[in-house]
């Protein structure tokens, strides 16, 4: 006499065998070696240490895994003049106006120049 089987345990089992399968065939294709893996985490690391030395205002740890931000020192550079928008520049006289529009923070893109290279006949 045959052995009774249940068709959908069965095709469980046969869909998992098959997903080992495929899963394996990835790790193969494309696994990574430990070289590969600490070389990866190396430069993450220093990435991450390159951005922090950039910072302006550094973090500390404290108690409790939190962070703080540290107080502001003195050394923490101010915007010149010609940075700040529409006040004219420290090196031109008041009134007077740049060939170069400046960016300001928050305000988008500049306007594009208009051209006048081309003079209109009267």
């Amino acid at each position: 006499m045959a052995e009774i089987v249940n068709l959908r345990m069965a095709r469980k089992r046969k869909a998992r065998e098959e997903a080992a399968a495929a899963a394996a065939e990835a790790r193969a294709k494309h696994g990574r070696t430990k070289a590969e893996r600490d070389l990866e985490r190396a430069r993450a690391e220093k990435a991450e240490r390159e951005a922090e030395a950039h910072r302006l205002e550094r973090t500390t740890p404290v108690a409790g895994g939190t962070a703080r931000a540290a107080a502001p020192t003195d050394s923490v550079a101010t915007p010149s003049p010609a940075c700040r928008g529409s006040e004219p520049a420290a090196s031109q006289p008041p009134g007077a106006t740049s060939d170069q529009t400046t960016i300001r923070p928050g305000r988008g893109t500049p306007p594009l120049p208009q051209h006048r290279d081309v003079p209109e006949d009267g």
